[in-house]
């Protein structure tokens, strides 16, 4: 059995130890860098409610973001999008978007 290293560490090396960020804030950070992600996100939700969805998974339309990213417009500068991020910008749509208000299923978010 793997002894977990986290079990060693006292209070005063984890106060020491430099905080990651959250997964809000890489994904402020991420927006921010790459806000034609969300004009993607938004125009591959409304065609899918425009196919008769009353609902879709966001992470479907993560994965056709990193389609057009990567096939349609042949980016080769290594673009990557956090799997993270998808309930995130599904719940900014939500709320940014009148006409997509529910269209996503969401979970409770947790913070760690």
């Amino acid at each position: 059995m793997a002894l977990n290293p986290a079990l060693l560490e006292t209070p005063a090396h984890r106060k020491n130890r430099k905080a990651r960020p959250t997964i809000q804030e890489r994904f402020e950070k991420f927006h921010a860098e790459n806000p034609h992600i969300y004009h993607y996100f938004v125009l591959y939700a409304r065609q899918a409610k425009a196919a008769g969805y009353e609902n879709y998974g966001c992470h479907a339309i993560m994965q056709r973001v990193r389609w057009h990213m990567e096939i349609e417009t042949r980016s080769d500068d290594g673009f990557k999008i956090n799997n993270d991020f998808s309930s995130r910008y599904a719940r900014r749509i939500m709320e940014q978007e009148p006409d997509l208000k529910g269209f996503f299923v969401t979970r409770r978010l947790e913070v760690l």
